[in-house]
């Protein structure tokens, strides 16, 4: 069989340059394509050179993962403060987990094909979608966890009924009516907690509105007066608020959109 080691090469180096790259996203790191090619090409030679070495089968596991080590090493501009080895160490980690994730999954798919060596176009194809796709679930589980930092239990009360719902945190929304914070529910939400009060235009009640701006142009929106209750780390922080439908809540983790005025001047319980 004829190995051409220049196809050989461009092979493995685009491998790598993969598992590298989603390695360093998933650990958090600066994304250094400089040091990402340079590593990347020692990884490749490496794989050109390793079958001509004769070593026993500890002893070419060991080499594996030793340059493994090197190749995130590599990659790193320096390496100094304990948190920068804890990125390090977790470079490593998701490094052998996508080669072992990568590997499992492309010769459980091609083996069911082909009995002899699965062409090369098909791996590089195989190995180019699993990038994407990892690199997309990255993002957003990423996105997914910074959200959720802004996310908080909540209880909201409209005269003598509570729902307990999830709350986020907009420091966006500055939205106030007669000196009260205005907190957005979902249209779901609202409809629980005021029932028919949402539908019907004609209850005999003078009800407070309030104007926005969206990009469809202005909407004004009927305003009820209730109270709601943020549960963080320190404890509970009551206040009186004004609950309007947000038709444009597009996440499911909550349903309830409030303000930095709902933290300020607030009484703890």
């Amino acid at each position: 069989m004829v190995i051409y080691i220049e196809y050989a090469f461009v092979e493995n180096f685009l491998f790598d340059i993969c598992l590298l790259y989603l390695s360093i996203k998933t650990a958090r790191l600066p994304v250094l394509p400089f040091r990402i090619g340079l590593s990347a090409s020692f990884g490749a030679i490496f794989a050109i050179v390793f079958p001509l070495l004769k070593l026993p089968v500890f002893l070419a596991y060991v080499l594996k993962f030793c340059v493994g080590f090197l190749l995130c090493l590599m990659t790193q501009k320096h390496i100094k403060t304990k948190n920068e080895w804890g990125r390090y160490a977790l470079n490593v980690v998701y490094f052998f987990l996508y080669s072992f994730l990568f590997g499992g999954v492309l010769t459980g798919l091609f083996q069911q094909f082909f009995d002899k060596k699965v062409p090369s176009v098909l791996v590089m194809t195989g190995f180019a979608v699993l990038t994407v796709f990892c690199a997309i679930f990255i993002k957003k589980a990423y996105k997914r966890r910074v959200l959720h930092r802004y996310i908080y239990e909540s209880r909201i009360t409209y005269q003598q009924k509570s729902i307990e719902i999830m709350a986020f945190f907009d420091s966006g929304n500055f939205a106030i009516k007669n000196g009260l914070p205005v907190c957005f529910l979902s249209p779901n939400t609202l409809y629980q907690l005021i029932a028919e009060e949402v539908f019907e235009k004609d209850t005999g009640q003078v009800r407070d509105e309030i104007t926005i701006t969206t990009l469809g142009g202005e909407k004004t929106l009927p305003l009820f007066k209730g109270e709601t209750e943020i549960i963080t780390k320190d404890g509970c922080i009551k206040k009186e608020v004004y609950f309007a439908m947000s038709a444009n809540m597009l996440s499911r983790d909550y349903e309830m959109i409030f303000g930095c005025y709902v933290f300020e001047g607030s009484v703890g319980a």
